[in-house]
């Protein structure tokens, strides 16, 4: 009986963490346009939703920036500085794409560590419940390192000091943890 309850319990925590993913991640109508190959729509949509402050659409921006696709022109610079705050912000998409997109084609060392810290964070940081990735709640060694490569990048990248900026601020934030006992 125990060991059907445990078994029970178990499963429905894990429905409940995997339907809950979705809960602060959501597919917008210009993020829908995108996937369905509908750039020219995805873009004026997309453009209105991140003027509206909803979240998604900066990742959708940064990726037609990024690709070249839509009404947007290809612009690696905006387009990486668009995903970094996304990423920053908590947007799994982002952080996917910036881990693929440092390792795909490092200019130096600094993108390989970036790809490697993207992909870690991601996949250490996810809060199963809204999706999120809570990047300001990833070791504070992870943050610093992140924040010098921003600051001081690959040459033929662009410095984020912004980024950098937060970084470093999450990384001297004080840490504790909570237990409950009941």
């Amino acid at each position: 009986m125990r060991r059907h309850l445990a078994a029970g319990l178990a499963a429905a925590t894990l429905a409940v963490g995997a339907s809950g993913c979705s809960t602060a991640v959501k597919t917008t109508p210009g993020l829908a346009a995108l996937e369905a190959g509908d750039d020219a729509r995805a873009y004026t949509l997309l453009q209105s939703e991140n003027a509206a402050g909803t979240p998604g659409s900066a990742y959708g921006l940064g990726v037609m920036a990024m690709e070249g696709r839509g009404g947007a022109t290809k612009d690696e610079v905006t387009g990486e500085g668009i995903l970094v705050d996304a990423a920053l912000a908590g947007d799994p998409r982002a952080v996917s794409y910036l881990a693929k997109y440092y390792g795909a084609a490092p200019l130096c060392a600094k993108d390989k560590e970036l790809a490697r810290h993207w992909r870690d964070i991601g996949i250490l940081q996810r809060n199963l419940i809204s999706g999120v990735v809570e990047t300001n709640l990833a070791l504070p060694g992870v943050q610093r390192m992140m924040a010098e490569i921003y600051a001081q990048p690959c040459e033929g990248r662009s410095p984020r000091p912004a980024a950098a900026a937060i970084l470093s601020g999450w990384s001297r934030m004080p840490r504790s943890v909570t237990v409950y006992v009941p």
